[in-house]
């Protein structure tokens, strides 16, 4: 049997969820939990227990309160029998191809105080009723010790259905919401401990990670994380984890009958890394791995159809972490393995590695250093370099003879000569430089590696082919001149704001520079 339910809650009132017993089993099981006070308000529907006359409604969230609740249902006997009635009578034909079974007839008995009895004659009704999608949440910790109190709100189409929190001693809470398919669920946990702390929140829907997980270490006070994303409620059940953790330092005590010896060990840290490369069209596979204290603690690999990729292992503060750079690709090239690392910074700006050179196959190179706050951002850069050609055309000697005589001025037919004093021969050579310009852009060889001044760039080699807007008449770049790495002028060269230098044939030297991000010349410029 269905029955509805309403309550009423006064204005500021902080009752619910709620869960639902009955007298048929002395109020001890509920038959339903969880129950939203704004479902109950509204007018809840449910199916009453066989033979229930009251129905307790139990507040359990933040007010603890009971109220019981008559059904005012009579008691049903309901008896079955497989004899027809003189009022209904069904007759098989036996001739058809058409089955048709006669309906039981269904005789019930109503009992109420008084002594009247009605007998009633019907045929069978199914009713079919479909559940409501139920949205369960869970609210834990993994550091159940630690927490200072974790906070969960949640909202379905901006209405505030809960606001529950856990702390040390009470370190889960439950719960069921019924909903419509369609709705809009958001939700925010707060994770509050006063006093310095790595703080970690989580959440995940159906055991997978429903957004990437809330680390901050370390954060003062408190670490709010909300849904990436709100949740549209589908047709089938769902369940969301949030789970809110705090991670300090770890305290080892050594106690004996004359000395009490204490060892801290450092939190741990965030090592936010990238693998990139400046070259995609022209890798293959370049990898990593990075080792704490001779543990991998992660992996990852780009290709030329799959970059960047990048991670952020926990890593303790004062570990000795090794990172492995393997830049791969079959025949002989020219590999480039760049390493930077620094504080929270993107780029980072401290080089650690930097190596460049012909190899068969493959390139492997290694770095370490030591984990600290200064270095939890890291940025590997594998790039395969294209060999540069240069053309240089020689002319051939010419030679020059000029005649003289003891006159100034003489003719020899077709040669008129002002004659010095004595006759001479002078042989020429020289070398054909040519400027190659292709819509308004020069082409030049850039130095690959950024340095931190002009005079550490003079010293590169320069080996990447560039296209370069808004030279001036003796082929320098100016302030207002653009990188680009293909002549159509398309692709900007992506600079870091640190030193560069370019030679272009048919100027007067190396010019030093600055580029920025978007391949924005910089200056002062100046030549090496």
């Amino acid at each position: 049997m269905l029955i509805q339910i309403s309550i009423t809650i006064p204005p500021g009132g902080a009752a619910g969820p709620f869960d639902l017993y009955s007298d048929v089993d002395g109020f001890t099981t509920p038959f339903e939990t969880q129950v939203p006070a704004v479902d109950l308000v509204a007018g809840y529907t449910v199916t009453l227990p066989m033979g229930a006359t009251i129905i307790r409604v139990c507040s359990v969230g933040t007010c603890e309160n009971c109220i019981d609740l008559p059904t005012n249902c009579p008691t049903t006997t309901t008896s079955t029998t497989v004899e027809p009635t003189t009022t209904t009578t069904t007759t098989v034909d036996p001739t058809t191809t058409t089955t048709t079974t006669a309906e039981p007839t269904t005789t019930t008995t109503s009992t109420s105080t008084s002594t009247t009895t009605t007998t009633s004659t019907s045929s069978t009704t199914t009713t079919t009723t479909t559940a409501s999608p139920k949205f369960q949440y869970e609210l834990i910790t993994n550091t159940p010790l630690d927490i200072g109190t974790v906070n969960l709100v949640i909202e379905v189409d901006s209405v505030q259905v809960v606001n529950e929190t856990i702390s040390v001693g009470n370190t889960s809470q439950v719960g069921t919401l019924n909903l419509t398919a369609g709705q809009v669920v958001t939700a925010t946990m707060t994770n509050t401990k006063t006093g310095t702390f790595n703080f970690g929140n989580k959440i995940t829907k159906d055991g997978v990670l429903y957004q990437p997980q809330d680390n901050c270490e370390p954060c003062v006070n408190e670490l709010i994380t909300s849904l990436s994303s709100s949740y549209t409620m589908g047709s089938a059940n769902t369940t969301f984890v949030f789970q809110g953790d705090i991670n300090p330092p770890t305290t080892t005590t050594t106690t004996s009958s004359s000395t009490t010896t204490t060892t801290t060990t450092a939190a741990d840290l965030k090592l936010d890394w990238e693998l990139l490369t400046t070259t995609p069209a022209d890798i293959d596979t370049v990898s990593v791995e990075i080792l704490a204290d001779n543990v991998v603690v992660d992996t990852g690999s780009i290709t030329s159809a799959s970059n960047p990729f990048g991670g952020s292992p926990l890593i303790q503060s004062g570990a000795n972490v090794v990172v492995n750079v393997t830049n791969a690709k079959s025949g002989n090239n020219v590999f480039e393995n760049v390493a930077r690392i620094g504080l929270n910074v993107n780029p980072p700006q401290t080089v650690v590695l930097n190596d460049q050179g012909s190899a068969t196959g493959s390139l492997v190179s290694t770095f370490s250093f030591i984990m600290a706050v200064s270095t939890t951002y890291l940025d590997i850069t594998g790039n395969v370099l294209v060999p540069t050609t240069t053309t240089t055309t020689t002319v051939e000697p010419t030679t020059t003879t000029t005649t003289t005589s003891a006159v100034g001025t003489c003719d020899l037919g077709t040669i008129t000569i002002t004659a010095p004093s004595q006759a001479t021969t002078t042989t020429t050579s020289s070398t054909t430089t040519t400027t190659t310009t292709v819509g308004g852009l020069t082409q030049g060889l850039l130095s690959l590696t950024p340095q931190s001044s002009a005079a550490l760039a003079c010293v590169q080699s320069t080996i990447l082919d560039v296209w370069i807007s808004n030279v001036n008449a003796s082929n320098i770049p100016t302030n207002n001149s653009i990188v680009y790495t293909n002549f159509q002028g398309t692709t900007t060269y992506t600079g870091t704001g640190d030193w560069h230098i370019v030679d272009i044939n048919g100027s007067v030297g190396n010019s030093s520079f600055t580029i920025g991000a978007n391949g924005q010349v910089s200056g002062p410029i100046s030549l090496c």
